[in-house]
């Protein structure tokens, strides 16, 4: 007598709710060089949710009229197009032939960057 044996799993359990872990917040700091260039340096992500303070901080450094911009990106772990954007059009504000200098480029965002073919300078 051969014996079935019968599948006793238990059915899926439906997908938990991820627990809400607060994003840090991305922190801008500014500093303006006798020169007039700008020095920007930002930590955290650029993304959907941080667009807005992206966006609020680059008008206001639009308002100073820069004679050149250098970004650092040392603390941005993640950038999305649309910051990417944000970013680039800086280069309307600039001098001509001046685009936006990224510095300290994480390998990622570097490549993201790189696709998209901004008018930004990224230096190494």
């Amino acid at each position: 007598m051969i014996a079935s044996q019968s599948d006793h799993r238990r059915p899926p359990s439906p997908p938990r709710a991820m627990s809400a872990c607060p994003k840090p917040p991305v922190v801008f700091q500014t500093a303006v060089d006798e020169d007039g260039r700008v020095r920007l340096k930002i930590s955290g992500d650029l993304d959907i949710t941080t667009g807005p303070a992206l966006t609020d901080q680059l008008a206001t450094l639009a308002d100073l009229r820069p004679a050149g911009l250098v970004i650092d990106l040392s603390g941005v772990t993640f950038l999305d197009c649309a910051s990417a954007r944000l970013l680039a059009g800086m280069a309307a504000l600039l001098p001509p032939d001046q685009p936006p200098v990224l510095t300290s480029v994480r390998p990622a965002v570097r490549r993201l960057l790189e696709l998209l073919g901004l008018p930004m300078r990224i230096a190494d």
